[in-house]
C-alpha cells in the first residue's frame, strides 16, 4: 500500500510503501525529538530506503545533526519548518504527521521511554511495549540527553 507524505506548504514531498511485516511504526521520547517536534515524543513510521521515492525538492531539505556522534541527520523544509524524513542505515523514518493519509500500518511501540526520558506530564498508558533504549531488535542508534548551544559548556553525551 503506497502513501504520500509532505511538509505544511507542500514545497518538500514523497511517496513511500509501509509494510507490517518490516516497517516499523514507533513513538519515540528521546529528548532530541521532543524538542525537535514540540511535543512529547514524535511517531515515526520507517520503510526500507527501497520503499522510498522522493516527488519534490528534496534537495530544498535543510539538515542539521544533533550531535557530531550521531548516526543521522534530521531534516526540516527550510519555508514551513516541517519536519522530514530522516535517513538511516538503509532506512527512512518519516515523522507520520506528515502522511498524507493511513499508512497502513500501527505503532508497536515506544522507544526511548524511560523515566530519564519521558516528561513526568505524560505517562505512557496505551500498553505498547516500552525500551529504554531504540529497542525491538534495531539497529542501536545514539542517545543524546542534552545538545549543548554553540559556546555553552559541554552537555551533549552520547552513549
Amino acid at each position: 500500500m503506497s502513501t504520500t507524505g509532505s511538509c505544511l506548504c507542500g514545497n518538500i514531498r514523497w511517496e513511500c510503501d509501509p509494510d507490517a511485516e518490516s516497517g516499523m511504526h514507533h513513538h519515540c521520547h528521546c529528548s532530541i525529538c521532543r524538542k525537535a517536534h514540540g511535543s512529547p515524543f514524535v511517531t515515526f513510521v520507517g520503510v526500507g530506503a527501497s520503499d522510498f521515492r522522493w516527488l519534490a525538492s528534496e534537495e530544498a531539505l535543510v539538515r542539521y545533526r544533533a550531535s557530531p556522534n550521531s548516526v543521522y541527520e534530521r531534516t526540516f523544509c527550510p519555508r514551513c519548518g516541517s519536519a522530514g524524513p530522516i535517513h538511516a542505515a538503509g532506512r527512512v523514518y518519516m515523522p507520520a504527521g506528515c502522511l498524507d493519509g493511513d499508512p497502513g500500518v500501527r505503532p508497536n511501540r515506544h522507544i526511548f521511554s524511560g523515566s530519564q526520558h519521558n516528561p513526568p506530564w505524560f505517562p505512557v498508558t496505551d500498553g505498547l511495549e516500552q525500551f529504554e533504549s531504540f529497542g525491538g531488535g534495531s539497529p542501536p542508534l545514539p542517545v543524546v540527553e542534552r545538545h549543548a548551544p554553540p559556546g555553552a559548556s559541554a552537555g551533549a553525551e552520547a552513549s
